[in-house]
């Protein structure tokens, strides 16, 4: 199927980057509230937690599999695994690690496999991405949830971006 002249796969992928972004969204309608960070919602609406924050996990390993030189993000696929399977109540530790690596994992992937061409805005968006953990984390301006958000836009528009060709 063309689209755009895109294939079945990169239209499956944008479909994914694009699911990725309704995450946040998806999981307060679905509980009618907003709770502190995503990984709240694994005490409340488990499956569907595990079902969206996987279907995350299968946008990396896709990209990684069909692409061996992005071999990469298979490791970011299996660190979202380790993100459901691990709660943050009780794998505190290993639950943030692997979010940890996740976040990290992409800001190192998108500046580190990106060509030369492109790297000082991959250097730029992982900036980004930091501050915005900053300003969750450490100042406290906003939740956990909209920092996690707010990181997860400029990964999105990447994987949209790297798939129809206009970076590399």
């Amino acid at each position: 199927m063309k689209l755009f002249n895109l294939t079945t796969q990169q239209i499956l992928i944008i479909g994914k980057s694009l699911f990725f972004l309704l995450i946040p969204f998806i999981l307060i309608w679905v509980e009618g509230q907003q709770l502190p960070s995503i990984s709240e919602y694994y005490h409340y609406q488990g499956a569907l937690f595990g079902l969206l924050l996987g279907s995350v996990a299968l946008l990396f390993f896709d990209t990684g599999f069909n692409n061996r030189n992005r071999w990469f993000e298979m490791t970011i696929g299996a660190s979202m695994i380790g993100v459901v399977l691990f709660n943050n109540h009780d794998y505190h530790v290993l639950h943030y690690g692997f979010a940890g690596y996740f976040f990290l994992g992409c800001i190192f992937n998108m500046i580190c496999f990106s060509s030369g061409r492109y790297r000082a805005l991959m250097i730029s968006i992982g900036v980004f991405i930091l501050l915005s953990m900053v300003g969750g984390i450490i100042l406290d301006w906003y939740s956990t949830l909209w920092m996690e958000f707010i990181g997860m836009v400029p990964i999105s528009i990447h994987k949209i971006l790297e798939t129809i060709g206009k970076i590399d």
